[in-house]
C-alpha cells in the first residue's frame, strides 16, 4: 500500500525498487494496492527490479499500477525480473494490475521488454499490458527458463517495437512453455509493418494458447484469429 514515483536509478537499476537476493536469502515478496509512477533506471528496471541468485522463492504482486517506467539502456521499462537458478527459479505472480507506457532503452533504441522483462515463471491474471514499447518485446519478453508460465484473462494491446522486429506484444525468447487463456491481444504495432501480423506475437513456432483467446493477427495461434476485438486504447 505505497506509492513509488520520480524515482531515479542513475547509473543503476530499480528506479523505484530494487530487490537483489543473495545465495544465502530466499524471497517472499507482497506487493498489494500499490503505485509505481514515472521511475527510471540506468540499467533494468525503471519501476521494479527483482532479482534472484537463490533457490526459488516467491514475489507476488496485487491490485497495484505500473506506469511510465523507462531504462536507459537496459531491459524492462516497467518490471525486470530474472533468477540466476535455473532449476528453481523464482516466481512472480500478477494478479488484478496495470503495466502500461513504460519504455525499455529510451538512449539506445536496442533493449528488451518494455512492459515486462522476465527471466522467471510468470503468473499473469487480470492484467493489462498496454502502451509500452521497446526494441523487441514491447509488451512482454520472456526468456531463459520461462516454464510454466500462465496468463489468464489479459489484455496485451497497443505495444509497440522498433521497425521491423518482431513481438510488438509479446517475444518468447526462452525455451520453457508460455500458456494464454481468455485473453486478448491486438493492436501491437501495425500489422503492415510486421509479416503475418507477428507484431502481437513471436513465439518461434511454440504454441501458447489453452483456449478462449483472441486476436487481431494470426500469429499467436489463438482459436478466435484475425477478429477485431473493438477495443480503444486505454
Amino acid at each position: 500500500n505505497s506509492s513509488f514515483i520520480d524515482g531515479e536509478a542513475g547509473s543503476g537499476s530499480g528506479g523505484g525498487l530494487y530487490i537483489y537476493l543473495r545465495w544465502s536469502d530466499t524471497l517472499s515478496l507482497h506487493i498489494t494496492d500499490s503505485l509505481f509512477r514515472h521511475n527510471s533506471a540506468g540499467i533494468n528496471g525503471g519501476n521494479l527490479f527483482i532479482q534472484a541468485d537463490a533457490t526459488g522463492g516467491s514475489a507476488l504482486v496485487e491490485d497495484s499500477v505500473f506506469t511510465g517506467g523507462m531504462t536507459a539502456a537496459g531491459e524492462g521499462g516497467n518490471i525486470y525480473a530474472f533468477s540466476t537458478d535455473e532449476e528453481e527459479p523464482l516466481l512472480l505472480t500478477i494478479h488484478r494490475s496495470e503495466i502500461s507506457e513504460g519504455t525499455a532503452g529510451y538512449d539506445t533504441n536496442a533493449e528488451l521488454g518494455g512492459g515486462i522483462y522476465t527471466g522467471v515463471p510468470l503468473a499473469l491474471e487480470d492484467v493489462t499490458v498496454s502502451g509500452n514499447s521497446a526494441h523487441v518485446g514491447g509488451g512482454i519478453y520472456a526468456t531463459g527458463e520461462t516454464s510454466d508460465s500462465t496468463f489468464n484473462n489479459i489484455t496485451l494491446v497497443y505495444n509497440t517495437h522498433d521497425g521491423n522486429n518482431l513481438g510488438a506484444g509479446i517475444y518468447k525468447g526462452g525455451i520453457g512453455s508460455i500458456q494464454f487463456q481468455n485473453s486478448i491481444v491486438a493492436f501491437n504495432n501495425q500489422a503492415s509493418s510486421c509479416s503475418g501480423h507477428t507484431c502481437d506475437c513471436y513465439t518461434g513456432g511454440a504454441d501458447i494458447s489453452t483456449g478462449n483467446n483472441l486476436e487481431h493477427g494470426d500469429a499467436c495461434g489463438f482459436n478466435y484469429s484475425n477478429t477485431n476485438p473493438l477495443r480503444g486504447p486505454l
